[in-house]
């Protein structure tokens, strides 16, 4: 289940869990709030995406929730980052 707003998913729910949105710069606050980054296992290797649990104290509180639900959302709206292009040498 996604969530989004203006055509922009800031929030998953996975598993029963709310996730919310994140990026390198705005990972470190949901860390500090005791919130754990969405994880899978591709092939054996755990891959994590920037998808992370909202944190608890906000689960019952909307007005907690709020500021989370913000910042989620302005990741969201942030032009995604250029993926580096692949190098391939020629097929053999």
């Amino acid at each position: 289940l996604g969530i989004s707003r203006d055509e922009r998913t800031f929030a998953v729910v996975i598993g029963g869990e709310l996730y919310l949105k994140a990026d390198p710069v705005t990972a470190a606050r949901f860390a500090l709030a005791g919130s754990r980054q969405f994880t899978y296992e591709r092939r054996g290797q755990p891959v994590s995406i920037g998808y992370w649990t909202a944190p608890s104290d906000a689960l019952e509180d909307p007005e907690a929730m709020r500021p989370w639900a913000e910042l989620a959302l302005s990741v969201a709206r942030r032009p995604a980052p250029k993926r580096a292009r692949s190098r391939r040498g020629p097929a053999a």
